[in-house]
């Protein structure tokens, strides 16, 4: 399994038409092939600081994301960005809890 953590801030003259382009392109993320989780966050202290959370079930299915439409149509916010993002990313397993 592959996770990712994204956290990035946005040109605040720009918020609105970010806001667009993510919500028009994520609703299609999660049904991708290999998608466990994606989720979209905006911090509460910080209005144009966001963070992006995915969990995709092989590197293949990651990497494919990363050449998808999808990832194209979102690439469009990197123009939008205010500064470098900070991006994480981890490999690893569910764990199950244990038997009581």
């Amino acid at each position: 399994m592959i996770v990712t953590r994204v956290i990035f801030s946005i040109k605040p003259v720009m918020n609105e038409e970010f806001l667009q382009v993510v919500r028009n392109t994520t609703q299609a993320v999660p049904q991708l092939k290999g998608c466990k989780y994606f989720g979209f966050y905006r911090d509460l202290e910080k209005p144009h600081t966001y963070f992006f959370s995915e969990e995709w079930e092989t590197e293949a299915d990651f990497n494919a994301f990363h050449k998808s439409t999808e990832f194209k149509e979102l690439s469009k916010v990197f123009d939008m960005l205010n500064g470098k993002p900070s991006a994480t990313y981890f490999s690893g397993e569910y764990m199950k809890p244990p038997e009581l």
